[in-house]
């Protein structure tokens, strides 16, 4: 095998790859029963109790 067809090789299987990575999360992110927990997810920070952590840096 020369350098270029390994390169080319590489390059194909790295695609291919991240390509499919990113089909999975975007099936993971649009799949009708996930969106409970991405609701419950998105509501964390109106649901905290500690009201004066934003004005004193944390004294």
């Amino acid at each position: 095998m020369t350098y270029e067809t390994v390169r080319s090789l590489s390059a194909m299987t790295g695609l291919f790859i991240f390509v499919t990575l990113f089909i999975g999360v975007l099936v993971f992110v649009f799949w009708p029963g996930n969106q409970k927990g991405f609701d419950e997810a998105s509501r964390i920070p109106l649901d905290s109790d500690d009201f004066g952590a934003g004005g004193n840096n944390g004294r």
